[in-house]
């Protein structure tokens, strides 16, 4: 299951200084299955930067590991742009 919305537009900064015009979105997404007798899920939210320029730009997620409904791992991501080559 899973949840995308438009909340902002921003200028983001890639790691090569190029400026980028970008759709920041807010998103959740919830992966459940069952193995062993145990319920695992995953939680993921967070927000991407996409530009129609560069395409993802710019990423922070959290992700929350739950079995049968205890959290047993929490993992944290950020990706950003290195550079693009045009030609």
């Amino acid at each position: 299951m899973g949840e995308e919305e438009v909340v902002a537009f921003e200028d983001v900064i890639a790691e090569d200084g190029g400026s980028y015009r970008c759709a920041k979105v807010r998103y959740r997404l919830v992966d459940q299955l069952e193995r062993n007798g145990r319920n695992i899920t995953v939680v993921t939210t967070g927000h991407s930067w996409i530009s129609t320029e560069a395409g993802l730009v710019k990423e922070r997620s959290t992700s929350k590991y739950y079995v049968n409904n205890t959290l047993v791992s929490e993992e944290a991501r950020q990706l950003l742009l290195k550079s693009i080559k045009k030609g």
